[in-house]
Formats: structure tokens, C-alpha cells, sequence
């Protein structure tokens, strides 16, 4: 079994320190915090990747990084600029005229996805297709599984 190499580790920007300490205060406060520290080293390194690391986190450089999540759901991109939102927070209580995201600026939650009544004949099509699943060497129920799934399903009042 290996172990998991831990993800203070891999902070390596001019700022790493700070991102290790908040942390550090999360954890021992009794967090996790694992996928938020993930996101904070995302941040890490693309400060590190814009050629000379700049000496802090500005409003450009964070723009800039929300551009790389454009192919992510609104929801999530959401979840990560507030994480640093977060840190960039602690850091103001050090150093007071850090740079903070404005959260007006966020982008707003996707809508949620609303029920759905599948007819008569969207449902026969559906069991039409569920036999046709390729049966594969790991999976070799998946056919019918689905196909039982949907009978099932139907079947609730």
C-alpha cells in the first residue's frame, strides 16, 4: 500500500508558505480540507507557470485563472473561487493590503435540473435500447441490469 504524499508538499510559488499555513489552521481545526488544499495547489502552480512567479496574487493574475475553469460548470468554478476568496482572506489578517476576490464577481450556480416524465413510448424506446448495451468482459450484466433498472423504475407509483 502506498502512502499519499502529503499536499503541503507540492507548494512551491512565492506565497507557498502562506497556502501551508492555512492548511495547517484548517486541519487543526479539525478539517480535512483535502480537496480545498487540491484547489489551493492548482493555484500554486499556475502561479508558478506564468514564467517569473509574481511576488503576490493580484486581481489580474486571478482573473487569469478563472479563465483556465471555462470549461467547468458554473457550480464548480463557484466552489473553487471561493476557496481562495477564503484564503485570501486569512492572508488579509497579515497583510492588510492583499489582494481579496469581490464574490459579485462570481459566476452564479447553475439551475438545478427539474424532474422529467418520461412517456409511454420514450420509455418502451428506452428498453428497446437498454438491450442493446455491449456486453463487456468487466461488465457483463450492465445489459441487463439497466434493462431491469428501468422495468423497476417504471413501476413506482
Amino acid at each position: 500500500m502506498s502512502k499519499k504524499k502529503p499536499v503541503y508538499r507540492i507548494f512551491t510559488s512565492s506565497i507557498a508558505a502562506e497556502f501551508v499555513e492555512y492548511i495547517f489552521l484548517k486541519q487543526a481545526l479539525g478539517r480535512i480540507f483535502q480537496s480545498a488544499a487540491i484547489i489551493l495547489s492548482y493555484l500554486d502552480r499556475f502561479l508558478c507557470e506564468l514564467g517569473s512567479p509574481p511576488a503576490d496574487l493580484t486581481a489580474e493574475i486571478f482573473r487569469l485563472w478563472c479563465q483556465t475553469m471555462k470549461s467547468i460548470s458554473p457550480t464548480t468554478r463557484l466552489a473553487r473561487m471561493r476557496i481562495v476568496r477564503n484564503f485570501c482572506l486569512y492572508r488579509r489578517r497579515r497583510v492588510p493590503a492583499c489582494f481579496v476576490p469581490d464574490p459579485s464577481q462570481f459566476p452564479k450556480t447553475s439551475a438545478r435540473v427539474g424532474p422529467y416524465i418520461f412517456s409511454d413510448i420514450e420509455v418502451a424506446t428506452i428498453l428497446h435500447h437498454s438491450k442493446s448495451i455491449p456486453v463487456l468482459v468487466r461488465s457483463p450484466l450492465r445489459a441487463a441490469t439497466t434493462h431491469l433498472a428501468i422495468v423497476l423504475l417504471t413501476m413506482l407509483p
